[in-house]
């Protein structure tokens, strides 16, 4: 039987904290920023973006979000291509 504690080949789900399950996304990362900060979050053939950066990224997006919408709640649609620039609308709509 599969121990669902531990990811792999026959469970590729990861265990979450309790505490955990009722964070928000933005939250969440922003705990692996501290926690992680200079590592690398991102790595693409030609590019590597550091936690720090990523969320630098994101934060720039959401700052521009905000200004154009407001601070309400709007939908944001995002038009997605592979790579960093993905995680990093994701991240900044989130936000």
């Amino acid at each position: 039987m599969p121990n669902p504690e531990k990811p792999g080949p026959t469970n590729p789900y990861t265990h979450f904290a309790e505490e955990n399950l009722y964070k928000s996304v933005p939250l969440l990362f922003e705990q692996s920023v501290s926690k992680y900060n200079d590592q690398i979050a991102i790595q693409e053939t030609d590019q590597l973006l550091s936690y720090y950066t990523l969320d630098i990224e994101a934060n720039r997006l959401a700052q521009a979000i905000i200004s154009e919408l407001g601070p309400s709640e709007q939908s944001v649609a995002l038009i997605l291509d592979h790579g960093s620039s993905s995680i990093i609308s994701i991240l900044g709509a989130l936000k």
